[in-house]
């Protein structure tokens, strides 16, 4: 009997194919196609050093808000005679995981990576006349300092009116454009202490119906004094 080889193979390769195209890998993206995920976030005070060998090291500050892996902020160094940080202009970057890098307006370069709390890198400054191309090792660690409100940094100075400079409570230097006004005005305003109110009550009633006077019955027979005024030692003469 002859048998038709053509007629038995047929099947067996419908069953081969079939079974090559259900065991086809599935096509992957390749890794170039991905994105390295963000990770961690540099919003928030950074404070550490600048150093290079052989020299001391700077003190430096960054406050940096990280939008989603964009970075924008204010960078800072300390002025060592004053004990007070600085501001010396803004920055920008970006983070990619727990690598970032950002340069500033005062002509410095930052590069590094983001552990936890910690951040190490370099510094290049990019415009020094000194140094045109000055590298530092850069330590920061982010600060749980929160900034006082102004209204907080001139009461704790003591300033109560008028424009106001000082070194607020994080050790920033801050200028407040107005610690507050003067009953008498803007002109009133003497080294950011209003004049003490005049107290003009000759009674009892109408003195402490002024703004802090006290009235005071042991000087002169009764007098309406200010805060901090003392009793006169000559009392002046009965009106009328």
């Amino acid at each position: 009997m002859h048998l038709n080889r053509h007629a038995l193979l047929a099947p067996l390769l419908l069953v081969l194919m079939a079974t090559g195209c259900s065991e086809r890998p599935r096509s992957t993206p390749s890794a170039s196609s991905t994105t390295a995920p963000l990770t961690g976030s540099l919003t928030g005070t950074w404070v550490g050093t600048m150093s290079k060998t052989g020299e001391t090291p700077a003190s430096v500050r960054y406050e940096i808000t990280d939008n989603n892996g964009q970075l924008s902020g204010n960078a800072f160094d300390l002025e060592p005679g004053r004990n007070q940080y600085i501001k010396t202009g803004t920055l920008t970057g970006t983070r990619t995981g727990t690598s970032a890098q950002w340069s500033t307006t005062g002509g410095d370069a930052i590069t590094g990576t983001l552990s936890g709390t910690i951040f190490t890198g370099t510094l290049v400054v990019t415009d020094n006349t000194y140094d045109q191309a000055l590298t530092a090792q850069l330590s920061l660690q982010l600060s749980s300092c929160v900034p006082e409100s102004d209204v907080a940094f001139c009461s704790r100075l003591g300033a109560a009116c008028g424009q106001f400079l000082g070194t607020d409570n994080c050790g920033v230097r801050r200028v407040v454009a107005s610690c507050g006004t003067c009953s008498g005005g803007a002109l009133a305003c003497n080294q950011n202490q209003c004049p003490p109110p005049e107290c003009a009550g000759t009674t009892s009633g109408t003195c402490t119906a002024e703004s802090g006077c006290a009235w005071v019955t042991g000087c002169c027979g009764g007098m309406c004094l200010a805060p901090g005024e003392t009793c006169p030692i000559t009392c002046p003469p009965p009106e009328g």
